[in-house]
């Protein structure tokens, strides 16, 4: 089963949700911003892990090149998920409700993140 995971990022801190295709919960929790803690959290999920979208404004670098390195699909959005809430509860578990979110066709300001087309984001 297809899973789809979504971060909300902050300075010191990270919120990280995982559904499955049926948009069932799978994984809530808050993260320090460590590298280890949240490849951690992420790893027995990993094979089923369709895409991850990272919602952050500044200082994401870090975390979607090392979500690369580990060899996630990521894609990068400017838009808060706050404002994206419905009944779920949580940060970012609205982000990836209705998996259409994770490859962009819900909202136009998310981004594929890769090297091919880093030049064109910089």
């Amino acid at each position: 089963m297809k899973l789809y995971a979504a971060t909300d990022l902050h300075s010191s801190n990270n919120y990280l949700a995982i559904i499955d295709e049926n948009g069932e919960r799978r994984f809530k929790q808050k993260l320090p911003n460590n590298p280890a803690l949240i490849l951690e959290a992420l790893m027995p999920y990993k094979k089923e892990i369709a895409g991850i979208v990272v919602e952050s404004t500044y200082n994401w670098y870090w975390l979607v090149d090392m979500l690369m390195a580990e060899g996630y699909k990521v894609h990068l959005t400017l838009f808060p998920i706050r404002l994206l809430k419905n009944s779920l509860s949580g940060h970012c578990e609205s982000v990836v409700k209705g998996r259409g979110f994770v490859f962009g066709r819900i909202n136009p300001k998310i981004y594929d993140y890769s090297l091919d087309n880093i030049a064109l984001q910089d």
